[in-house]
């Protein structure tokens, strides 16, 4: 089975949804196969951990 990369509109903003080659990388990572660029992919996982910190901090504001 093949994973599945869904990203809401309605919550995430054109600048912050991922790139087709951001959902290869994580693809990638999920099937667990090298990705295509090991820098890239430890720094997409970097800015993903941060956005997902992100979106907590902002679900407990409200």
């Amino acid at each position: 089975m093949h994973p599945v990369a869904f990203v809401d509109p309605q919550t995430v903003s054109a600048e912050k949804a991922p790139t087709y080659k951001q959902l290869y990388v994580i693809a990638a990572l999920l099937r667990g196969g090298e990705p295509p660029n090991r820098q890239e992919a430890s720094k997409l996982i970097n800015d993903l951990e941060a956005y997902r910190l992100l979106r907590l901090a902002n679900d407990d504001d409200q």
